[in-house]
């Protein structure tokens, strides 16, 4: 079966390597992404580095469908994130602002995997510390967005900044958490101890990025579209972390 499915797998990627319809080719690649991430991820590592040649296609809607396949991949196994920053750090700087609002929303749920994971792991080797340091100045260029002049950037980095209030941050017993929230990361969750994230640090930055998002309401070139998005940021901070207040 495992054969089966390779071979599968070879073909598709060759076939979406070829010049053709762009759509036929996202097809391929999605058809990958089923195959190894939901019917064999043991074949992730041998197929990973293929796959992520891809994010130096040109074709926009190639390079969205790779950042797709990454999000997939760090949330089936987070070890990934390691193996993928590379990719992630290029695709946020990519010419095209549809990929770049692609991977800034698909970087919300892995800013918060990586969280989570690395509060959890005992392992802290140089190439997680030097992963971490990555994502770290991933996340100072996405919260400067906010000053892009593209309204649709301005938006996603919202949502982006939005979740770093929430990880960034302890739940209170008056706080209100979604169903579809409840396994999320909080700094509840970080040992005081930990050997790269320091929960004060963490905690401070939590409330720069709220007191960011709060200015960013007062702004005068501010769009009906981005206030609109920041106000139900912060309606939606204040029921999960009512501290903040």
């Amino acid at each position: 079966m495992s054969e089966n499915i390779q071979e599968k797998i070879v073909e598709l990627i060759n076939q979406a390597s070829l010049y053709g319809k762009d759509s036929v080719r996202v097809q391929h690649l999605r058809h990958v992404q089923e195959l190894i991430l939901r019917k064999d991820p043991s074949l992730l590592d041998n197929f990973l580095e293929e796959v992520l040649g891809f994010q130096i296609d040109k074709s926009p809607e190639i390079r969205k469908t790779i950042i797709s396949f990454i999000e997939e991949a760090c949330q089936h196994d987070p070890e990934v994130i390691v193996k993928v920053i590379d990719s992630l750090r290029l695709l946020l700087y990519d010419d095209n602002v549809l990929v770049q609002k692609k991977l800034i929303v698909s970087m919300i749920t892995i800013y918060r995997l990586t969280l989570k994971w690395l509060s959890k792991s005992r392992l802290v080797d140089e190439n997680v510390r030097s992963m971490w340091e990555s994502m770290v100045n991933m996340k100072i260029h996405i919260m400067a967005m906010l000053d892009s002049d593209n309204d649709g950037l301005r938006t996603v980095a919202i949502k982006f900044i939005e979740m770093l209030a929430l990880v960034l941050s302890r739940r209170s017993q008056d706080s209100i958490i979604p169903t579809s929230n409840e396994q999320d990361f909080s700094l509840n969750l970080l040992q005081d101890d930990h050997r790269i994230l320091r929960r004060n640090k963490l905690e401070q930055e939590g409330k720069d990025v709220m007191e960011k998002l709060l200015e960013f309401t007062l702004s005068q070139h501010l769009s009906s579209v981005n206030l609109i998005a920041a106000m139900g940021a912060i309606a939606n901070i204040a029921r999960q972390r009512p501290d903040y207040m």
